[in-house]
């Protein structure tokens, strides 16, 4: 049996959907079987005309092209083409998914839905792995192989739960699939049964108190703007002054309870929070935030330098070096 490319296209993009939480390493095989459906679907008029009315999703593509033209000016090849392999998505992803039709909501609703399957499981896996650690260390002093007591809830905080990736990349996923099951429960009213609506709350819950956990700074401001918005949703639009308000409150005592009973998120405000006040920033300083400022300090800097033809993309990496050495910031 002969499955058309569109089939396959759309089966592939909800395997993608689904393991970008779970693998990276699966993701780039998907969207090499993607990249491969593509060029044996060889309805090329179609394509360009799709292409035409999605010219802005072609944007990322002119962006790789400007990173290949700087490798005609760079000296360090060898970073630049990894450098481009690395953003290599920023070419396919949209010449792929611009050649189909426009993508019908339901079939959008399909694909966030096959996310957020993908960031639930990842989420059982990252807790199933915590309580082994921590169960399999109590057993260790017990038997006494391991003699430095840690009985550690860190086994549940930050990348000690977050195994498949960064923390603050799960993080971000997981706001995404708050967003979805949000407009599910109360915009598009999708869960019909009571069934249907425990499950989605039960997830949106369990999404929003994993966010907390892995102590992302940015994934946990994302989580506060995204219920301030659904509060005020209730508020504003729906009149719901009583269940925005209890909301609201709500919001309010998770933050301070998680504010002062876990060290781990409160250093990560104080952090911020003296990060944004401090003026100027320590430069020798090696915590992240202060870090990440210097480092877009002198990354706009090296703009003005080289407004028109930039530094060569193999290039930057040792001028930001540069920099850092003469500006004295040893944390970067």
């Amino acid at each position: 049996m002969h499955l058309p490319n569109s089939k396959i296209h759309n089966t592939l993009t909800l395997f993608l959907a689904f393991s970008l939480p779970l693998e990276r390493h699966i993701s780039p095989i998907l969207i090499a079987l993607l990249f491969l459906n593509w060029v044996m679907d060889r309805n090329w008029k179609d394509k360009i005309e799709n292409y035409k009315k999605h010219k802005i999703a072609l944007l990322p593509c002119l962006l790789y092209l400007l990173y290949c033209i700087g490798m005609f000016y760079t000296e360090n090849i060898a970073f630049g083409l990894k450098d481009l392999e690395t953003k290599l998505s920023l070419l396919l992803l949209p010449l792929l998914f611009a050649s189909q039709p426009s993508i019908p909501l339901k079939k959008l609703n399909q694909v966030l839905h096959y996310f957020t399957l993908g960031c639930g499981f990842a989420v059982i896996l990252c807790y199933a792995h915590s309580l082994f650690l921590y169960y399999d260390e109590i057993q260790q002093v017990k038997n006494g192989t391991l003699h430095d007591v840690y009985i550690n809830v860190n086994f549940f905080f930050s990348n000690h739960l977050s195994f498949f990736m960064h923390p603050s990349y799960f993080a971000m996923y997981l706001g995404l699939s708050a967003i979805y099951i949000l407009s599910m429960l109360f915009f598009s009213g999708t869960p019909e049964t009571i069934k249907e609506k425990i499950i989605f709350s039960a997830a949106l819950f369990v999404f929003t108190i994993t966010i907390f956990f892995l102590a992302s700074r940015m994934g946990i401001i994302v989580l506060i703007l995204i219920w301030l918005g659904t509060i005020a949703f209730f508020v504003i639009k729906k009149k719901y002054y009583f269940i925005g308000i209890g909301s609201f409150l709500l919001l309010t005592t998770f933050l301070f309870l998680f504010y002062k009973n876990s060290k781990i998120i409160a250093s990560r405000f104080d952090y911020t929070l003296n990060t944004l006040l401090k003026k100027p920033p320590d430069k020798t300083s090696s915590e992240s935030s202060t870090v990440r400022v210097l480092i877009w300090g002198q990354a706009v800097n090296l703009i003005k330098a080289n407004p028109v033809t930039g530094v060569g993309t193999g290039d930057i990496k040792n001028r930001l070096l540069e920099k850092y050495k003469a500006e004295g910031m040893t944390g970067a």
